[in-house]
């Protein structure tokens, strides 16, 4: 299979390749051959001969309907693969039409589809967001335990398909791979999709959430329940209102507690603030204290002169930066989801706090800094890759400085915890 890795800098140094570290854990050891190449790109591809690379690129210059009308146009078989900020997505295409896919995002996954569609309930969603990785598939799990019905898991599989899909048309930007296959898999559960009925259905979604988006702000602000205004209609508005009901939530936060697809949710969203059933607000960070604050407050300050200086010469630092963090493995990435990052490297510190608030102080402090010390680390190798030695190590030494006083922090908690 082809890889084609959204990746502007990529450095050579005495005839090796220099791969930023995510990159490089996603190649490991295989084989690569170079399948195209010129003074601007370079492809490559193991040689273990799973398909022919016919077509790569870019989607910020190769935009999702181009790519997929040529596809159907040209009747395409083979496998389409998108690496895209927070994850990556496959698209099986069989004479021009897609006939399955696939995404590693986290709310494209079955078990959030099932739960959307009402076909599981919360309880199960967590136990199997929770279970250790299984080599059975989780649909033939469900359904060998009777948890789930063949035509419940048959109509979660396409509607999920179709919201891979048209998720899809809402990046600009992404690497892509296209590898034409003789040999179709067949295990794989093939669907009746229409390629140019989710295009055309792709670009209407597309068009209404950015016109939604600009009445909300954005995915960050915070829902409210409004003092005047009519009634909502609907289960799903009257569902989005009990959530709020006890305390506002942001927009993102909001759609993953009411387990319904983003699309859906704008549209009920606007539908309540047409009615003037709910207001939306810039979220406003607190101020964290105590010890929790003190550690927050230094990596922050690494962080921030990281940032501002690698900025300065690498402009997608901030892209590598995000897609470091969806790759995040646990428990590392639950102290950051939905975190306010800040436009200046750092971390707003409330969403953290309560992303930790299930563990007692000391433990809270010391998976904070098992977190920041891997962003730090990730940073710290990227300003060597692009600020060169002679600029990088001023930078480097100052935030291997912090380790002094983020230990006495722990070990003062960790005393009191013993004590």
């Amino acid at each position: 299979m082809g890889a084609w890795f959204n990746r502007k800098k990529l450095h050579l140094s005495g005839g090796d390749l220099k791969l930023p570290a995510t990159l490089a854990r996603e190649l490991g050891s295989r084989q690569l051959t170079v399948v195209s190449h010129s003074r601007d790109h370079l492809l490559v591809a193991p040689g273990d001969g799973a398909g022919e690379v016919t077509l790569a690129g870019d989607l910020a210059s190769f935009s999702v309907v181009d790519l997929l009308s040529f596809l159907n146009m040209t009747g395409q078989s083979g496998l389409l693969r998108c690496s895209l900020e927070g994850g990556e997505k496959g698209l099986h295409f069989e004479q021009g039409e897609v006939v399955a896919a696939e995404s590693d995002i986290q709310e494209e996954g079955l078990a959030e589809t099932l739960f959307r569609l009402g076909i599981i309930d919360r309880k199960l969603l967590r136990e199997i967001v929770n279970a250790p990785p299984s080599r059975t598939p989780l649909g033939k799990q469900l359904v060998d335990k009777h948890l789930v019905a063949p035509k419940d898991l048959w109509r979660a599989t396409r509607c999920r398909a179709e919201e891979i899909i048209y998720n899809l048309f809402t990046y600009q930007c992404g690497g892509f791979c296209f590898s034409r296959l003789t040999d179709p898999d067949p295990k794989l559960l093939r669907l009746n999709l229409n390629t140019r009925g989710l295009i055309l259905e792709g670009l209407r979604r597309v068009d209404e959430r950015s016109m939604i988006l600009k009445q909300i702000g954005s995915l960050d602000v915070v829902v409210s329940l409004s003092t005047e205004g009519g009634e909502a209609e609907t289960p799903g508005e009257n569902g989005l209102l009990d959530l709020i009901r006890p305390h506002p939530l942001p927009v993102r936060e909001l759609l993953r507690s009411a387990g319904v697809a983003e699309f859906d949710g704008l549209k009920q969203l606007h539908q309540l603030f047409s009615k003037k059933l709910i207001i939306f607000r810039e979220p406003v960070e607190e101020e964290v204290v105590g010890d929790f604050g003190d550690l927050l407050r230094i990596f922050n300050g690494a962080l921030r002169v990281l940032y501002i200086e690698v900025s300065k010469v690498n402009p997608d630092f901030g892209t590598e930066v995000r897609q470091f963090l969806a790759e995040l493995p646990e428990p590392y990435c639950s102290v950051f989801q939905d975190a306010i990052w800040c436009a200046d490297g750092s971390f707003g510190g409330g969403r953290i706090r309560e992303n930790l608030s299930g563990l007692d102080a000391s433990d809270q402090l010391r998976l904070l800094a098992d977190a920041m010390n891997e962003l730090l680390y990730m940073e710290c190798l990227t300003a060597r890759r692009d600020l060169g030695v002679e600029r990088s190590t001023p930078l480097v030494e100052r935030v291997q400085g912090i380790s002094r006083r983020v230990k006495l922090i722990l070990e003062k908690n960790d005393e009191a915890k013993s004590a």
